[in-house]
């Protein structure tokens, strides 16, 4: 299974992105004892890719290349079948027309998420 989140084209040139939060996600990961197995730079400095492992086998990786990115993948999940994916409430900041998750989750049968 893998989620991604992608930040916008003005956010993804922000020294906030760019330095901050990976120094932050560095920090944050190193505290959780996930293994950071990949850290490189290109450029300037501002294009960055950090992976990072978990002992549950999650990889976690952030890349400040172009637009910025934090992608998360599981590995192999168990097919389920007849399994219907809900959406999960909107956290809010998403434009409509970047909402991808509106127009490809399903909400769930008791209507508690508005898209």
């Amino acid at each position: 299974m893998e989620l991604v989140y992608r930040f916008d084209e003005s956010a993804s040139e922000s020294d906030l992105i760019t330095t901050t939060y990976h120094e932050v996600l560095k920090e944050y990961w190193n505290d959780k004892g996930f293994e950071i197995t990949r850290e490189s730079e290109y450029g300037d400095g501002s294009d960055r890719t950090m992976v990072s492992k978990r002992p549950d086998k999650f990889t976690y990786v952030y890349k400040t290349r172009r637009l910025a990115t934090l992608t998360i993948t599981s590995g192999c999940v168990k097919r389920v079948d007849d399994w219907k994916s809900e959406c999960i409430p909107p956290l809010g900041g998403v434009k409509p027309e970047d909402d991808y998750a509106s127009k490809h989750c399903i909400a769930p049968e008791d209507g508690t998420v508005e898209l």
